[in-house]
Formats: C-alpha cells, structure tokens, sequence
C-alpha cells in the first residue's frame, strides 16, 4: 500500500518500520445517548448494541475515506474498561484492566479477532 494517503512523516515512518501505533475513542457518552445515561453500561448490554450499531471508516487528510480492504493492517477493537472517577481535582482516574470484546468486530474488514 502507498503511504501517499498521510501528510504525516512521523506516520509514514511508523509505518515503514511495522510500528504498532494506537489510538482510543471513548464511547460512553455515545452510549449514554443512545441507549439512556441511566443504564449501567455492561458487557451483556452493551456488546449486542454494538455488534449491530458498530461502524467504522477510514478517512485520509483530504476527507477521502479510503476502503478498509486496502489497509489490512488496521485492526479495530472493543474493549469494556471500568474507571473509578476521583473525587477530587489532585487526584487521578483509576483504569481497570479491561475486558476485550472480540465479537463485536471479528468477521468485519478491519476488525480485531480474539487473537490480535
């Protein structure tokens, strides 16, 4: 694949050398709206919803969306992780471990299996 599709050099350098690069998109608050802040979000509810509703697209610098076949090295997963919120501003959020949800994208162009 070219790597024509990003002005960035820093990525194309990544890229070039099979660098694992990763990003994170929260969805909680997609979620709340969708399914109503007074649900608790837990994997039996929440992972059906999103083997449905669950989409994604690749789109360049230019907002040219680019088909996920031609980047097979894309690798969408989902993840369900609990954050304690603090209670006070000098403190820190608390991340669990998480737990993946293979399911939700396996089968899909771009999508992670259970093994990646």
């Amino acid at each position: 694949m070219s790597l024509d599709f990003t002005g960035c050099e820093n990525c194309r350098d990544a890229a070039e050398a099979h660098k694992l690069v990763t990003g994170t998109i929260p969805l909680t608050g997609a979620l709340g709206d969708k399914l109503g802040n007074d649900h608790v979000l837990e994997p039996a509810e929440v992972v059906p919803y999103l083997k449905k509703e669950l989409h994604w697209r690749i789109q360049g610098h230019d907002n040219r969306v680019i088909e996920r076949a031609d980047m097979p090295s894309l690798k969408v997963s989902v993840a369900h992780i609990k954050v304690a919120i603090p209670t006070s501003l000098g403190e820190f959020p608390e991340w669990s471990t998480g737990e993946k949800a293979p399911e939700v994208t396996t089968g899909r162009a771009g999508g992670a299996t259970e093994n990646d």
